[in-house]
């Protein structure tokens, strides 16, 4: 039952194994590291159950001022993860795959960055997640955000305040979907929502579908042919069109037959008002 090969240290510590099995076995601790021509420049690395591969991966990965170490990185990639020579890299649970993704973190956690030069400035950002080159690249202390797409968050990659710095519960789906220049970089925008091609939002608690002027888009619902800005196409089990207030009472309502209801659910004729007019 004896390991047909061992690697040790001096100290009989076994450093690299294949069992009875043919399995590859790395260090004799749950807390081992993987690192294939990547790591710190130092001769032990200040870190704990992480992976880096990839040429100076995780290089300034160091352990916090108490001690702690960062711990759950993995980085894939020319320096990903690579961290910050000012700034101690402590941050825990990111995943960054791609060139400089991940480039400048320090204490961020549990971010995931797939894509060339994705969540590239991000520093001390948390819970955020990037996929696609540049995605959310200029992004550095906002949180909980979300970008998928070429230079999602990003804009067109030159126009500074068209860039998601400082946003948090941010979504940009689609082709440099972000913040609209109208409003500055550094000014923090909340709950908001950009989707597809070039599509820009400028104000917090809002949701915009595609993009102005030229790349401004028809948007269906039951219809897979919109014709108009807003094309709705019903059924006959429910209103075509719905408005109510905050508490419930139909305030406006389109049937599918055509009729109008105004403050009334179930309009009876063409044009149905529930009141004086």
């Amino acid at each position: 039952n004896t390991n047909p090969f061992t690697v040790a240290s001096s100290s009989g510590l076994n450093l690299f194994t294949v069992d009875t099995l043919g399995r590859l076995v790395l260090g004799t601790s749950t807390d081992a590291n993987i690192f294939l021509n990547g790591g710190t420049t130092t001769a032990l690395m200040p870190l704990s159950r992480s992976i880096g591969i990839g040429y100076e991966t995780l290089k300034f990965a160091s352990a916090s001022t108490t001690g702690v170490l960062p711990v759950d990185n993995i980085a894939f990639g020319y320096q990903a993860l690579f961290g910050s020579s000012t700034a101690l890299m402590t941050g825990t649970s990111n995943i960054a795959t791609g060139y400089n993704s991940l480039y400048s973190n320090t204490t961020g956690s549990y971010n995931i960055a797939s894509g060339y030069q994705s969540l590239y400035s991000n520093t001390t950002g948390s819970y955020s997640v990037a996929l696609g080159g540049q995605a959310l690249y200029s992004n550095t202390t906002g949180t909980k955000n979300v970008a998928i797409g070429y230079q999602a968050g990003y804009g067109d990659g030159v126009t500074t305040d068209q860039r998601s710095v400082v946003d948090t519960f941010a979504t940009f789906l689609g082709y440099r979907a972000s913040r609209d220049q109208s409003i500055a970089s550094t000014t923090s925008l909340t709950n908001i929502t950009a989707l597809g091609y070039n599509a820009k939002v400028a104000q917090s608690n809002s949701i915009i579908l595609g993009g102005t002027s030229t790349d401004a888009v028809n948007v269906g619902i039951g219809t897979t042919t919109p014709s108009a800005t807003l094309t709705i196409r019903g059924n006959a089990a429910s209103s075509s069109l719905l408005i109510a207030s905050s508490s419930g009472d139909t305030l406006f309502t389109i049937l599918a037959n055509g009729n109008i209801g105004i403050g009334k659910s179930s309009p009876s004729y063409s044009l149905d008002v529930n009141g004086i007019v």
